[in-house]
């Protein structure tokens, strides 16, 4: 009987850790959640103080876990970010800007400042791939970087994907990335002397270091960080225009970029339309369930800013240009309804003004 027990203890004290080892695998190695992103971030970089090192483990292990999907070309298919991560981390399978986004997500996480780049490269041989890729530009030790988990993953061979991890492709110097990676907007490129679209295509890597003023990148980073999306991208498209449209790629970067400023202007004047009209409509309610009359002062105050933000919503609204004929049916409604709800808001400031004076 007391074998028996022994026996069953120590069956116990094997199964016990065994058991929380291969618990702790999985969640590490296969069922992860974007609800679980956070707390895996953090387990993948924990005992770990230095920030390379800890940039290194995130960079490892979506090159080494993350396959390229050969048959998904296309990102019009993800309706948001979040959509796309999710993807990505069940099937493990995805496209660069994929593993440009998980590397973003995982490296917000722990506090490592990182940036999502969209442009184009060369490939082994030096010649300018057709397609968009996307790659993380990373900031450590107040030092900025490259980085490309998709390449690093490893390589197409014959219509498939080959799983391949090369560490190489890991804070590359962007003197020397370069002239393999080409952003669409120069601010990316991290350098005093940003290359125009031409000289890489020629390969003139260092025809602008003396001729060219300096380019003050960093404070452009910062510039785009704090102005709205919309404004942001003007700024970018601009940018992106003045250094030169010279290929399909960046004509059609260009042409998507111009239709996100539409939406996004869209969606802030339909946003701040909406707020204006609850605001109006909210006040006109209650002084005619409460029955109370409003000090004129307020009163007046509450119609000049609720005109103002119709007018700054209508203002957005004309600054939409774009084909597309859902979008323009959208703007045109909002836009006929801002400006009657202004026009009624303008009615009843007069009469709030002749009930004063009377």
């Amino acid at each position: 009987m007391l074998r028996r027990i022994c026996v069953l203890i120590l069956l116990v004290s094997l199964f016990i850790p065994f058991s929380l080892d291969a618990k702790s695998a999985r969640k590490k190695n296969n069922d992860i959640s974007l609800e679980d992103l956070d707390e895996f971030a953090n387990s993948l970089v924990e005992e770990v103080s230095n920030e390379r090192r800890r940039l290194y483990r995130i960079f490892e292990w979506v090159s080494k876990n993350i396959s390229y999907d050969c048959d998904f070309v296309e990102t019009e298919g993800f309706l948001s970010k979040n959509d796309m991560l999710r993807d990505v981390l069940k099937t493990r399978k995805g496209i660069c800007l994929q593993y440009s986004e998980l590397i973003k997500a995982l490296c917000d996480v722990v506090g490592i400042k990182t940036h999502v780049i969209l442009g184009y490269i060369r490939d082994q041989e030096g010649a300018i791939q057709i397609l968009t890729h996307a790659w993380n530009g990373v900031v450590v030790d107040s030092r900025y970087y490259i980085l490309d988990a998709t390449l690093a993953a490893g390589y197409l061979d014959n219509g498939g994907f080959v799983k391949q991890f090369d560490p190489s492709f890991f804070l590359m110097n962007p003197h020397d990335a370069i002239e393999k990676y080409m952003p669409f907007d120069p601010v990316w490129q991290f350098l005093d002397h940003p290359l125009y679209h031409a000289d890489f295509i020629l390969c003139n890597y260092h025809s602008r270091e003396k001729s060219d003023p300096v380019f003050h990148f960093k404070d452009s980073i910062l510039e785009l960080e704090e102005l709205s999306m919309h404004r942001a991208l003007e700024i970018s498209a601009n940018r992106i225009t003045r250094y030169g449209i010279l290929n399909e790629n960046t004509r059609d970067h260009i042409s998507k970029c111009r239709f996100r400023i539409s939406k996004l202007k869209y969606a802030e004047a339909s946003a701040i339309s909406g707020k204006a009209t609850r605001l109006f409509q909210g006040y006109n309610k209650y002084i005619k369930d409460k029955n109370v009359d409003i000090k004129k002062e307020d009163a007046l105050a509450l119609m000049n800013r609720i005109i103002k933000s119709l007018d700054k919503s209508i203002r957005l609204l004309r600054q939409v240009k774009t084909k597309d004929k859902l979008l323009l049916s959208l703007v045109s409604k909002v836009k006929v309804e801002a400006k009657k709800i202004r026009r009624e808001v303008k009615d009843q400031k007069i009469e709030i003004q002749k009930k004063s004076a009377g």
